[in-house]
């Protein structure tokens, strides 16, 4: 089930595939963790990747698991 819009702005971020064969929510946080220094690879994969780290949401998420701090080992 996946819905089409003109706009792909106004997608629902519920409905997007961020990796296939994942549900939703795995692949967020999946995205989620991804390093800061890697997202302007991230945008060239996929629209939908694009699109869903330039959600407010997304990066509300991101800060409240802790992946915005860097880690120094």
């Amino acid at each position: 089930f996946f819905f089409t819009y003109k706009n792909p702005r106004t997608y629902p971020y519920f409905f997007m595939e961020l990796i296939p064969t994942l549900p939703y929510d795995i692949g967020l946080e999946c995205l989620i963790r991804v390093p800061y220094n890697n997202f302007s690879s991230l945008t060239s994969v996929s629209r939908n990747w694009k699109l869903q780290i330039e959600l407010p949401e997304f990066w509300r998420r991101r800060k409240a698991t802790g992946s915005t701090r860097q880690v120094i080992l």
